[in-house]
């Protein structure tokens, strides 16, 4: 056999063993390719996205802000529900950054030139911030179960403090 005809016949059982194993892989899995490390890292991460909105039930939210009933007007990065009861624009907003950080809620918070009041819930710090041009508005950020914070606002509401400060105290007693 010719140095030619040998590497023909060694490129084609190359061939041929690549595409057995393509053809065992394909078959033995799900017939989707697995994603890198990185991207399962990341996937993994923010697993609970679609369900962070939740946390607190609907109906706990009406009760924690005592109303008759909220209805959840965005479910995403941000969730809102409108409130049925308290006010002709009521809303609640839950929102959950994965690697947020307590201090950089408190900074913005601050920068906006609200008013931040470190409390407790528990042995957990909570950080409730008030609008001083808007007394129906006010919210209450914490660690979030797992990673992150998570920050309750109550708007439009005759009270909203106590309505933001219940909703942190439900998202932390919860077992996520």
């Amino acid at each position: 056999m010719t140095a030619r005809g040998r590497r023909l016949r060694a490129g084609g059982g190359a061939a041929v063993l690549a595409a057995a194993l393509l053809l065992t892989g394909c078959a033995s899995g799900s017939g989707t390719a697995d994603p890198e490390p990185a991207e399962r890292d990341e996937a993994a991460e923010y697993v609970r996205l679609l369900e962070e909105c939740e946390i607190v039930s609907d109906e706990r939210i009406a009760q924690i802000v005592g109303v008759d009933g909220v209805r959840n007007t965005f479910h995403g990065a941000v969730c809102r529900w409108e409130v049925a009861g308290a006010g002709p624009e009521a809303s609640v907003t839950l929102n959950w950054f994965e690697r947020g950080s307590m201090r950089t809620e408190k900074s913005a918070a601050e920068q906006m030139g609200y008013t931040v009041d470190n409390e407790k819930i528990g042995g957990a710090v909570v950080y409730v911030m008030r609008d001083p041009d808007d007394p129906q508005t006010c919210g209450a950020t914490v660690r979030a179960p797992g990673a992150g914070v998570v920050g309750w606002w109550v708007t439009g509401h005759p009270d909203p403090c106590p309505a933001a400060w219940g909703l942190a105290e439900a998202t932390l007693s919860h077992s996520y």
